[in-house]
């Protein structure tokens, strides 16, 4: 059995359904530093292409001297769902583009309440390890949690003193949000 799909285009009119979908930054987070702006400034065609060894080059201030930081950028193409880029020092040069596989392996998208837990990042998620849901169910319900390697049950950046980082929303229709905390102190969601 074979079948063809119908030419859209022409139903559509002066829209173009081939193009490429619009590419959103929700939000940009280099540590502590919110680059969200910044990250939008760089989007050309709708990929956004950056060298992390070269982030003097976009007047970005070290949130951190002399510490690995993390780089976490949640964004989406379109109305397809979200995904989130995670890279560090070691990344050098990469690139967000439509064609990418999903990056989705850590959008948790956990409700409770009014509160949507989106993604958390503690470290640079070494070992593509994931959260268990204790963790984020805790997270989610009590808005405050400690940042620590025992919290989270894995070191996310053995070694290094790092970050975590929350993305998350208030109801279905808020504005995306990211809190930011070092480790070994008490994170709390605004």
């Amino acid at each position: 059995m074979s079948f063809s799909l119908p030419d859209v285009s022409r139903a559509y009119g002066h829209v173009d359904v081939t193009a490429t979908p619009h590419l959103k930054v929700h939000a940009a987070f280099w540590s502590t530093l919110d680059l969200t702006e910044s990250v939008r400034g760089l989007i050309r065609n709708q990929t956004l292409n950056l060298n992390y060894n070269d982030w003097q080059s976009y007047g970005w201030p070290d949130p951190a001297v002399g510490i690995n930081k993390t780089l976490s950028i949640l964004y989406q193409y379109g109305d397809f769902p979200l995904q989130i880029s995670v890279t560090n020092a070691n990344t050098g040069a990469f690139s967000i583009r439509p064609d990418d596989p999903p990056r989705d392996q850590y959008i948790l998208n956990y409700r409770h309440g009014h509160r949507n837990i989106i993604s958390v990042i503690w470290g640079t998620m070494a070992g593509g390890k994931t959260l268990p849901e204790s963790v984020t169910k805790f997270i989610a319900e009590n808005g405050s949690f400690p940042a620590t390697n025992t919290f989270f049950t894995f070191d996310g950046e053995p070694n290094v003193v790092k970050t975590a980082q929350v993305f998350y929303q208030h109801k279905d229709d808020g504005p995306i949000k990211c809190t930011v905390g070092w480790e070994n102190t008490t994170v709390t969601l605004l």
